[in-house]
């Protein structure tokens, strides 16, 4: 593995979220860093899978889900470049509920066009439109027309999404939606992009965290 990829990522995330108050993205010593080698700022924090001691401390676990979230989706649609790998041993906890992500070695990047396809899409889902949905696939991969059966791709997304009539918001599981419609997307052959693919990753991990810790 090459440490001077995953350093110059941190060094991106570090200037991204200089001065904020609820995210800390530890400092890259260069004169310590090598190919092999990559040496961080210390970051006196904790893990958020230490429930005891985050309860111990009187941390607010709330507050903490909330600047997970909020620092995921401000690096995909304001940064345009995100932690792909946020699982619960790349999150520590600071002082005050801030955060800290580590492990930089997989990102995401999303461009103007990603992000608005992906908003799009998210609304597609939470308003059961399935047309919306199948038109953002197709325009994500280039398809032209003829070379997917578009009714039929759209049936089978419809089958998913229908039963989410009448839910509340909260009560719909965006991840499980979006993982059901990939694996429809991938079974018609239809090519999505790497990021995209990499945001709903991030996007499945983020709430299966946010499920186990505060449900």
């Amino acid at each position: 593995f090459d440490f001077k990829s995953e350093a110059r990522n941190a060094k991106r995330f570090y200037k991204n979220f200089k001065g904020s108050r609820t995210v800390f993205i530890p400092k890259v010593y260069e004169e310590y860093s090598t190919g092999k080698i990559l040496t961080l700022e210390f970051i006196d924090a904790l893990d958020i899978r230490n429930l005891v001691e985050i309860k111990k401390r009187k941390l607010n676990l709330d507050k903490v889900i909330k600047n997970g979230f909020d620092a995921i989706l401000t690096q995909v649609f304001i940064h345009g470049f995100f932690h792909a790998d946020p699982h619960p041993g790349n999150i520590l906890v600071l002082s005050n509920s801030r955060i800290s992500f580590v492990d930089f070695g997989i990102v995401g990047r999303f461009n103007d066009d990603l992000k608005r396809k992906s908003i799009d899409l998210c609304y597609g889902i939470i308003e059961q439109d399935s047309e919306r949905i199948v038109d953002v696939f197709l325009e994500m991969s280039n398809i032209k027309d003829g070379e997917v059966n578009k009714d039929e791709f759209r049936e089978r997304v419809k089958d998913v999404i229908e039963p989410l009539q009448g839910s509340e918001l909260e009560d719909i599981k965006l991840s499980h939606i979006l993982e059901e419609i990939l694996d429809i997307a991938l079974k018609y052959k239809v090519k999505i992009p790497i990021d995209f693919v990499l945001f709903g990753k991030t996007i499945i991990t983020l709430e299966g965290i946010a499920l186990e810790y505060d449900p």
